[in-house]
């Protein structure tokens, strides 16, 4: 169990500031548009596939601590690393509460948020984002992201659609930070 509160004093990326720029990783690209083979948008899933010349342990750490969650994602992590426990994240003025929904170190890891205040988050009330990690020899991991849940909402087509691209496009920018921060310890 991992327990922790910290904040990034650098400027916040928020999901609609920041095209996605098209970065190879090893022998994968980071996309957002639905017809490559990383970055899919099969419905309203947003999904996105990185290789990272990382051991899945590391990533692992990188993923679910967070002092390390700050280095690159969220502004300020306060999270318990256990299914079930509540937390916060940060995006500069903008965050709420997560709830953990699974952890299976060092393969799995997936957490609950944009949830109505006071309801507990569930299927048609919240989004679930979730990491996979795969083991690709001892010194490689490849990191798959999903999110889904918006397309269960109440919301107009077409704001189902433009979370999708925001975030699609969000998660783009995250995962490139990701393998910026990892760089070094590969």
């Amino acid at each position: 169990m991992v327990a922790g509160s910290l904040e990034r004093a650098t400027t916040p990326c928020t999901w609609a500031q920041h095209p996605l720029p098209w970065v190879a990783v090893a022998t994968q690209t980071v996309g957002a548009r639905p017809d490559t083979k990383t970055g899919s948008m099969s419905g309203l899933v947003i999904d996105q596939e990185i290789l990272i010349e990382a051991p899945a342990d590391v990533v692992w750490q990188t993923i679910t601590e967070p002092e390390q969650m700050t280095l690159w994602f969220a502004d300020r992590v306060d999270l318990v690393v256990q299914p079930g426990a509540h937390g916060y994240m940060g995006f500069g003025d903008q965050g709420g509460p997560v709830v953990v929904d699974t952890v299976d170190r060092p393969h799995r890891f997936s957490f609950r948020w944009n949830h109505p205040s006071g309801d507990e988050p569930g299927d048609g009330n919240s989004m679930l984002v979730e990491f996979t990690l795969v083991p690709e020899g001892q010194n490689r991991t490849r990191l798959r992201v999903t999110e889904r849940g918006h397309e269960l909402r109440d919301w107009p087509q077409t704001e189902k659609q433009r979370y999708a691209d925001e975030h699609q496009d969000g998660w783009g920018v995250f995962l490139n930070r990701l393998v910026d921060v990892l760089a070094p310890r590969g």
